[in-house]
């Protein structure tokens, strides 16, 4: 439990620490959002108000994801022989419906969000390293962001921290569901040999 919480204040820190350090590079850079990515500026045309609501109101809710997938969240002992039928039963409480996870929304929520406060809690911080990275390139006027943006432009939406986040977060909500498994399984050994 130490470890899980160890992390959470690891993951959080880190975000608030990225969070500000892109704020600050984004007031050097562009201090009138000229060059700003965020939806409600580039989109909306709201200003930095918006922009520091914002980044408040998402962090916030990352706090309390994280802070039930890595404190809050206890892991379920589930009898099972494979990992299809685990998840099927954590998910729907029914081993044998393992399909459903491909259609169906999940009768058990607690999993669905503690896998999210998971997958969030990491990918989070490292999109945001992403357009830390970004930021400082432009700022350094590095020949490398020539580069950087014309593999950028490969992708329609031309967000490639966004593009990162989807992808880191689908690989670690399926890695979690086999880490679920695992933990699963020592619980099970280690009740049965008690």
């Amino acid at each position: 439990m130490k470890n899980r919480k160890t992390a959470f204040w690891v993951l959080i820190l880190s975000q608030i620490v990225l969070a500000l350090t892109d704020g600050a590079l984004t007031y050097i850079a562009t201090p009138d959002l000229s060059y700003e990515a965020n939806p409600l500026v580039a989109h909306f045309g709201f200003g930095w108000e918006a922009l520091f609501i914002s980044n408040l109101i998402f962090i916030g809710l990352q706090i309390i994801a994280v802070y039930y997938a890595f404190v809050k969240y206890k892991s379920p002992a589930i009898e099972h022989s494979t990992y299809k039928e685990f998840s099927s039963s954590l998910f729907f409480n029914r081993p044998d419906k393992f399909k459903w996870m491909f259609y169906k929304l999940p009768k058990n929520w607690k999993p669905v969000l503690a896998m999210g406060g998971y997958a969030l809690g990491i990918t989070l911080p490292a999109a945001r390293v992403i357009t830390v990275s970004e930021w400082v390139l432009h700022l350094m006027k590095s020949p490398f962001e020539s580069y950087y943006n014309e593999f950028r432009s490969l992708f329609p939406w031309s967000r490639f921290d966004v593009f990162f986040a989807v992808i880191l977060a689908a690989v670690l909500a399926v890695y979690w569901t086999f880490r679920e498994c695992r933990i699963n399984k020592r619980m099970l050994a280690r009740d049965t040999d008690a």
